[in-house]
């Protein structure tokens, strides 16, 4: 399971909790493995502490805070090539990412489709709608499923031939969506964005 801004690991958490309840409901104990990326080095320290914390039933030793990586997930990528059956994210909203144009724009100039970002260059967060399309494990080994939780803004205000235009036509070119779902404003602490 990975997590491309993982802050504090709070989703991570909160997932693997939740598949350990169906543990104990259908005696078989499923096991998620937990990859995260955070920009910000507080925050990363609350990541590894949680994980350093947490243990896994099946395998009690394993470190679950070695596969919690520090940098940026938009220009150093710190699991390039990786893909995983599940993916959940809460990219920060309305966060500038001029730091990572430069490497964004290289990467899909040079790379196009085979990169992350072939379908196109929006403004900031569907940047990691692209990137987590990206890091889904491949139908033939199972596939992957994310969800992630965007400003309602790039899914809907839009204009034809934009990047984000242009990545909402890819993702569902590809059948890569299968729901939109509005959640409820003030849900989340300090904001009343429409997600």
């Amino acid at each position: 399971m990975y997590d491309p801004t993982c802050g504090t690991g709070g989703f991570l958490s909160d997932a693997m909790n939740h598949v350990a309840e169906y543990g104990s409901r259908f005696k078989v104990p499923p096991v998620l493995i937990p990859y995260g990326q955070e920009l910000e080095p507080e925050t990363h320290a609350v990541c590894l502490t949680c994980m350093l914390l947490r243990t896994l039933e099946s395998d009690p030793g394993r470190d679950l805070s070695k596969n919690i990586k520090l940098g940026s997930t938009l220009s150093s990528d710190k699991f390039a090539g990786e893909r995983f059956h599940y993916g959940l994210s809460n990219p920060p909203f309305g966060k500038k990412w001029e730091k990572d144009a430069p490497a964004v724009n290289a990467e899909h100039s040079e790379k196009g489709y085979d990169g992350r970002f072939g379908p196109g260059l929006p403004r900031g967060s569907m940047l990691f709608f692209l990137h987590m399309a990206s890091k889904l494990e491949l139908p033939e080994r199972g596939g992957g499923r994310a969800a992630i939780v965007l400003s309602g803004s790039p899914l809907f205000n839009v204009g034809a031939g934009s990047g984000e235009s242009e990545i909402l036509r890819w993702l569902q070119e590809n059948d890569l969506v299968e729901a939109i779902v509005a959640l409820p404003t003030e849900i989340f602490f300090r904001t009343g964005i429409g997600t």
